[in-house]
């Protein structure tokens, strides 16, 4: 997995996940793995992050699986924290995932966005295992 990016990088890999808090940035994966980007969020605010798709091939090549809030202290109401978006990559392409901060129910509320543009590559395998797709 790689990720190339001209900002702040947090990345944690694991067996089939990896997270991921870049601006400006560039991820390449595989099919049938996971990603998450995480962004800092007080939806207390009532501003909360959004994925915008774009077409239908963008929602086929990526399945949102989980969309959760992260405190940064639960026990201060109030309080900002994480927005972490799982996405898991489904077919190969070039994908690309923005994400706005509004309010929902205001029209022109967006005060940021962000931009990931995600290669997802094929299946890796390991040597002498043919992948059928």
């Amino acid at each position: 997995m790689k990720i190339v990016s001209k900002g702040y990088v947090l990345v944690i890999l694991g067996i089939t996940t990896q997270i991921v808090a870049v601006e400006k940035s560039t991820i390449e994966t595989h099919i049938g793995r996971t990603f998450v980007i995480a962004l800092p969020e007080n939806p207390t605010t009532g501003y909360t992050w959004y994925w915008q798709v774009s077409d239908d091939a963008q929602h086929r090549a990526l399945e949102l699986t989980k969309k959760e809030f992260m405190a940064k202290e639960p026990s201060m109401i109030g309080g900002g924290g994480t927005a972490r978006f799982t996405f898991k990559a489904m077919h190969a392409g070039k994908v690309p995932v923005i994400l706005t901060l509004k309010r929902i129910w205001e029209k022109n509320s967006d005060v940021d966005q962000k931009r990931f543009d995600v290669n997802i590559l094929p299946k890796k395998h390991k040597k002498g295992h043919k992948i059928i797709a």
